[in-house]
């Protein structure tokens, strides 16, 4: 299970979460909740790589949904891009890597 955030109220499988409260769903649902302004607080990839202990993961090899949660974890705000690249730019940039691959 994932769990999201919205900065709205929402209905979600008949129940009504009140705008900023965080609420688990269904892995599957994840990417349409995001296209409908969710915000990713724990992506279902990321739990996996927690309970492994998989901290060895680079930026670059994460999904999407893995950079979404890490970058929320580390407090970087993404809200304004959406593509795989411009998110690990964002990070980088928020932890000074910014340059480092070009």
């Amino acid at each position: 299970m994932a769990e999201v955030k919205f900065f709205n109220t929402v209905k979600y499988k008949g129940v009504r979460y009140p705008a900023h409260t965080p609420f688990q769903v269904a892995d599957e649902d994840v990417d349409s909740l995001v296209k409908s302004g969710a915000i990713v607080l724990v992506a279902p990839q990321a739990k996996a790589a927690e309970s492994k202990g998989d901290e060895d993961k680079s930026l670059d090899e994460m999904t999407v949904n893995e950079l979404k949660a890490y970058a929320a974890e580390k407090e970087i705000n993404i809200s304004k891009v959406e593509k795989k690249a411009d998110i690990l730019a964002a990070i980088k940039a928020a932890e000074g890597e910014g340059d480092e691959n070009e």
